[in-house]
């Protein structure tokens, strides 16, 4: 009835009902969703119910009913999936980014946004088996950062890619200082921020430094006292051959383990054929592979020759071979010398 106190918040309450108690496995019945508008002071007849939930309807909710009045009425699909919201879930509880208590809050805020009975799968996942008994979080045995800081740096290196503009700030290393590990005082940074990019559960900025006409890479937990400058960024096409924007998962290809690099060269490797699965998973599947028998294969491949890549190389001794370029080859018989002359 339109006169009544609440009925206007009807339709709010009816769409939150499918958004909460819902779902592909759960139904209401229209006397089950009665009881839950008389709970909030709204009088519903059940013929009314019906004309509700064809406007939610009309409106793009997909609420489907089943093959019977027994049945009742639910969401066709959520907003998302159990799969989809565990993954998320699994990824801020994993990530050493975030503070246990930014962790805990980003769990609530997914739980917030699924229906009743994913949201107790997420709990279950974030506390335990016995969660409604439990004040530790399963959190608390993860590798998380102490620090707010780090979130907040994260948030303004982003501000300066959408902005266009340079960062300022202190890149600190670690050192041995009477046998206890500290930071050192740092150095001061102003680079052109292209990509924030994720790798080995560390977040890299990649950017410019002015003084060279190349990219580099920063981690940031190790950026303090980041600002963003009044300096616009240099535009990405002067200092790659990336054309308007950073093609971050050709770079992440191009890169090793994160080690900074001189320059870019294309490599040609044979390979054991044992290690396909390897080489594939370090350049993709998009690049062109040759097979020369049935032990070996070939690819062909651009690469940002660093510390890391040379490692990798050598991790896989006699198993990967560099067939060019010289200057490369000639690199890693100089590594492998002076490996061997160490145990000599």
């Amino acid at each position: 009835m339109p006169g009544k106190p609440n009925q206007k918040l009807k339709l709010l309450y009816l769409a939150e009902l499918f958004h909460r108690r819902t779902d592909a496995a759960h139904s209401v019945t229209a006397g089950q969703i009665a009881d839950y508008l008389a709970e909030r002071g709204i009088t519903a007849e059940r013929k009314s119910i019906y004309s509700d939930i064809e406007v939610l309807r009309q409106f793009g909710m997909p609420i489907e009913r089943g093959s019977c009045v027994r049945d009742g009425y639910r969401l066709a699909h959520s907003r998302f999936d159990t799969l989809e919201l565990m993954m998320l879930v699994d990824a801020v509880q994993s990530s050493p980014v975030l503070t246990r208590s930014q962790s805990e809050r980003l769990v609530e805020k997914l739980a917030s946004v699924a229906c009743d009975h994913q949201a107790e799968l997420i709990r279950r996942q974030l506390y335990g088996s016995s969660y409604e008994q439990s004040e530790r979080t399963i959190l608390q045995s993860r590798t998380k950062t102490d620090s707010e800081t780090l979130f907040n740096t994260i948030g303004t290196i982003h501000k300066a890619i959408a902005q266009g503009c340079r960062i300022r700030f202190i890149y600190v290393h670690r050192m041995l200082v009477n046998n206890i590990p500290v930071y050192d005082t740092g150095r001061e940074f102003v680079i052109s921020p292209y990509a924030l990019v994720w790798n080995q559960e560390k977040y890299y900025v990649v950017g410019n430094y002015g003084k060279y006409n190349d990219l580099s890479h920063y981690r940031v937990d190790r950026m303090n006292h980041v600002v963003c400058t009044t300096e616009p960024a240099r535009p990405i096409d002067e200092v790659s051959d990336y054309r308007g924007i950073i093609d971050t998962a050709d770079y992440m290809r191009r890169v090793f383990n994160m080690f900074a690099g001189t320059h870019s060269v294309v490599v040609e490797l044979e390979c054991d054929m044992k290690l396909f699965d390897a080489v594939t998973e370090r350049f993709g599947i998009n690049i062109p592979y040759r097979q020369i028998s049935d032990e070996r294969f070939a690819v062909r491949t651009g690469v940002i020759l660093s510390e890391g890549f040379f490692r990798w190389l050598l991790g896989y001794a006699g198993g990967i071979t560099v067939v060019s370029p010289d200057s490369v080859c000639r690199e890693v018989a100089k590594r492998l010398r002076e490996m061997l002359a160490q145990y000599e």
